[in-house]
């Protein structure tokens, strides 16, 4: 009745917990606390006096739905006698969706530029059952249609945990683990197969990331735990609907193995594929919670060596390359036809337009909404890693350098129109080769300082064959040039 203000009535008495998420098991402030796993809050005993003496309401020692004063959240329609608001404690809390989850690619979108799921074409090898990170219960979508604020999500899919530890004397363990596959010499992959159909993040918000969880590591207490999730220090995203396998090293991204183990390899490996939605941040409106799909599948761990290093299959080789890649972005795109001089589309002069190369990657400014302008990039970027050099080889090796490697078919423009010049459907031109095709009278020769007259004279470092063509020049000859380096 003190609750009451002296009238009588029902009192419902309801705990409450709200963490703030900065403050964890795992995080090293001063205090060294840690709950053990057992989490923010424990609630036990409650005991309540209604003017004849404490009486314990809630000691949970019984199983849940057993009875009064437990724990049971069968609502009055559907429960049985005496299960009610009075009798029993509800449980309210809900627990935020879990959209990533198993499902057959046949019941999901899949739009992939390289064809469908069963294309000889594709650059992948998704198919069957596959983890899609969209919403099961709202059509696949990337959040919840509902609320814009369950739009701005953050999941992650773990995998089962990866024995590390080796047998006696270092051999496999039950899952096929030994001292010498778990020592990798050279980085620990992560491989996984993925189809990026809604990953446009200028368009849709939408990324991915990936990582890895090891065990042990040691908390301010000393106590010994799962480590925290190890991500990248970037977001991953794919502008085109395909399907491709991915290759991502642990060291190569900055991210190793983190562990209090000695020598920097855990006792357990988990790793982790990731899904954001951030329209927010990205300043996304239409194209925000997408159901155009992203699918997850194949996830695999490979421990990778250096040649040459000592105990490993590989001790017999010395150098190694490092990787190289590109994002499909970077490549060369459709090409067409490019003159300043307008009106040239339909006449004989429109042999002289050149070619307009551009990338995929789009790099005007980002607005966030369909107005944004279309930039075309005229430049494509590789990143190569420097190889591995060990003994006898000599150490200048392990600079490397990458080369253009490409073939270029003259137009008949570039042929001179005096001399005579055509070009079957799908043949090659013939006639005299020009330096430029707005100088008639400059004919092209090996040595010269146009740009045909040049790979004339030397086609490139790591060519392959040598032009003798008409006017000097044989289209199917591999030319090299090499990239400028950042």
């Amino acid at each position: 009745s003190t609750i009451l203000g002296g009238g009588p009535g029902n009192v419902r008495l309801a705990f409450r917990c709200k963490t703030n998420r900065t403050f964890a098991d795992s995080d090293s402030r001063n205090s060294g606390y840690t709950s053990f796993g057992r989490g923010a809050v424990l609630i036990d005993d409650v005991t309540v006096d209604l003017g004849a003496g404490a009486v314990v309401i809630g000691d949970f020692e019984g199983a849940e739905q057993g009875g009064v004063n437990s724990i049971d959240n069968r609502f009055d329609a559907a429960a049985p006698p005496g299960v009610n608001t009075v009798n029993n404690w509800r449980s309210t809390g809900k627990p935020p969706g879990e959209y990533i989850h198993v499902e057959a690619l046949s019941n999901l979108t899949y739009n992939d530029l390289c064809g469908p799921p069963n294309s000889p074409a594709r650059n992948c090898n998704i198919g069957g059952l596959v983890l899609t990170v969209g919403n099961h219960d709202d059509g696949e979508n990337a959040g919840d249609s509902r609320f814009t604020a369950f739009r701005e999500i953050s999941q992650t899919v773990l995998s089962p945990t990866i024995n590390l530890v080796p047998g006696p004397a270092g051999v496999a363990n039950s899952m096929g683990i030994s001292a010498t596959i778990r020592n990798a010499s050279d980085d620990i992959i992560q491989f996984y197969d993925m189809y990026a159909g809604m990953f446009n993040l200028f368009f849709s918000g939408e990324t991915w990331v990936f990582g890895s969880m090891s065990y042990p590591a040691i908390q301010p207490n000393g106590a010994e735990i799962w480590g925290q999730p190890n991500f990248p220090a970037f977001i991953v995203f794919n502008p085109e609907p395909q399907c491709f396998t991915d290759l991502e090293g642990f060291a190569d991204n900055g991210t190793p193995l983190r562990t209090s183990r000695a020598g920097g390899i855990p006792d357990s490996l988990r790793i982790f594929l990731g899904h954001q939605q951030q329209c927010f941040r990205f300043a996304i409106s239409l194209g925000c919670n997408s159901n155009e799909g992203g699918y997850f599948d194949n996830a695999t761990v490979a421990f990778v060596d250096l040649p040459g290093t000592p105990g490993q299959a590989s001790a017999s080789s010395t150098v190694t390359l490092g990787a190289v890649s590109t994002d499909i972005w970077q490549l060369a795109n459709d090409t067409f036809p490019k003159n300043e001089t307008a009106g040239l589309p339909g006449t004989a002069a429109f042999d002289t337009t050149t070619g307009l190369i551009r990338t995929g990657i789009n790099t005007a400014q980002a607005t966030g909404n369909a107005n944004r302008f279309d930039i075309p990039g005229d430049s494509s970027v590789v990143v190569a890693g420097n190889a591995t050099v060990s003994a006898p080889d000599d150490p200048a090796l392990s600079a490397v350098r990458v080369d253009l490697v490409f073939r270029i078919l003259p137009g008949p423009g570039n042929y001179q129109i005096a001399a005579g010049r055509n070009m079957l459907p799908g043949g090659q031109p013939s006639g005299t080769l020009l330096q430029v095709p707005t100088n008639q009278g400059a004919a092209a020769v090996s040595g010269d300082a146009s740009f045909w007259g040049q790979y004339m004279a030397d086609p490139g470092l790591v060519s392959s064959g040598s032009h003798s063509g008409p006017g000097g020049w044989d289209h199917l000859v591999w030319n090299s040039c090499r990239m400028d380096t950042t």
